[in-house]
């Protein structure tokens, strides 16, 4: 089981901006987070130096992205857009059709599967 440690972040959590939080990760999951002076070992140890940590995005509203239109993307070209969206933060998000007729969204909706 691979450790690793993200110590002296600031941490955007549910209720609160925290400061000098701690991030213990196990097999890429996180374990544990903390803003308490906890003894965590870990295999590796990395210091944020204050840069700020948070959950990723949901972007619930999204007709493409890299030159690429839900309307007539293909299972390819969603993937790509996927990429692209979560090297900026974005974790998941809603394909939504431009309007247009409904044979197209129609069309369009069964390529929607991936």
């Amino acid at each position: 089981m691979k450790t690793l440690l993200l110590v002296n972040a600031v941490a955007i959590l549910p209720n609160e901006k925290a400061e000098n939080v701690s991030f213990l990760i196990e097999n890429d999951l996180i374990k544990e987070i903390s803003s308490e002076n906890k003894n965590f070992k870990a295999d590796e140890e990395i210091n944020l130096e204050g840069a700020t940590v948070f959950a990723g995005f949901v972007d619930i509203h999204n007709h493409g992205a890299a030159g690429i239109d839900v309307n007539s993307a293909t299972t390819e070209d969603l993937r790509r857009v996927s990429k692209f969206l979560a090297s900026r933060g974005v974790t998941g998000w809603l394909p939504t059709f431009v309007p247009t007729r409904m044979k197209i969204i129609e069309r369009s909706s069964k390529r929607l599967t991936y």
